[in-house]
């Protein structure tokens, strides 16, 4: 598995990287941030940076009401992964840890 992530993330670098070098405008969002968060800032930084819909005082609820799809799961992750704490083991102490929030 840190294997796999460390590819992966030598993979994302890669893209960042390339996008830089061809002066591609680009924003990072967090999933967790979009979708298990309490406020709807990760929401505006994507409205800002594309210049459309609200960049200030949305609320959580006013985003949540407009999906079109519920969430499939409210499991967390250590219900849905079935050796989340040899998973959890693997992962503690690594910069992958932060994963498992």
């Amino acid at each position: 598995m840190k294997n796999w992530l460390t590819h992966t993330y030598k993979e994302e670098n890669s893209v960042r990287k390339r996008l830089d070098e061809l002066n591609v405008q680009y924003v990072e969002v967090s999933y967790d941030k979009l979708y298990n968060s309490d406020d709807a800032d990760e929401w505006m930084r994507i409205f800002r940076f594309l210049k459309v819909g609200p960049s200030k005082n949305l609320t959580i609820d006013e985003v949540r009401a407009s999906f079109s799809m519920a969430s499939t799961s409210t499991k967390s992750r250590a219900e849905n992964i079935v050796n989340y704490a040899e998973v959890e083991r693997t992962l503690r102490g690594t910069e992958y840890y932060h994963l498992l929030r």
